[in-house]
């Protein structure tokens, strides 16, 4: 169309209307359709032939933009899938970070309970020995008050002998 353009304005100043046709076919549109009657048809023809194959263009173009943004809707739908299930991942990871971290409080919680656990059992070993010594001293002490009182029974029977 650009070529007709300048064609046409290069037609006018020599005298006419001139007009490249899609073929090459240049008509002066007063001039030759007087000449030619079937030259407004050609004319036409021309300019319908030209304009198809604008539009056809157009259409390729169209359709190569089409196939495109089909291939850029598909990577999006796919990054969109993958953006969901990352971001369901990381809801279920989050679900687990919380549940490690009471866990972890668990530990630290059983952490002392073992500790005082083992304080506590050096308490029962220390209670046992202080125990055993307090059994052996009763049993001295035991002793003791039977050989006391059997001393004590003896004396009183001596002192039974020396009044009698």
């Amino acid at each position: 169309q650009k070529a007709q353009s300048a064609s046409a304005a290069a037609g006018d100043s020599a005298g006419g209307e001139l007009q490249v046709l899609s073929h090459g076919f240049k008509c002066t549109s007063a001039v030759y359709l007087q000449r030619r009657p079937n030259a407004h048809s050609v004319c036409a023809t021309s300019r319908l032939e030209a304009a198809k194959d604008d539009y056809r263009i157009h259409c390729e173009e169209l359709e190569k933009q089409l196939i495109e943004l089909q291939h850029r809707n598909d990577e999006l739908t796919s990054l969109a899938e993958e953006s969901r299930a990352l971001k369901d991942e990381l809801d279920v990871l989050r679900i687990c970070s919380d549940r490690v971290v009471m866990l972890e409080a668990s530990v630290e919680t059983y952490k002392r309970k073992l500790e005082n656990l083992g304080d506590l059992k050096r308490q029962v070993k220390l209670l046992e020995e202080n125990n055993m010594t307090y059994m052996q001293n009763s049993v001295s002490l035991e002793e003791e008050l039977r050989k006391a009182n059997a001393a004590r029974a003896q004396l009183e029977s001596y002192k039974r002998q020396v009044k009698s």
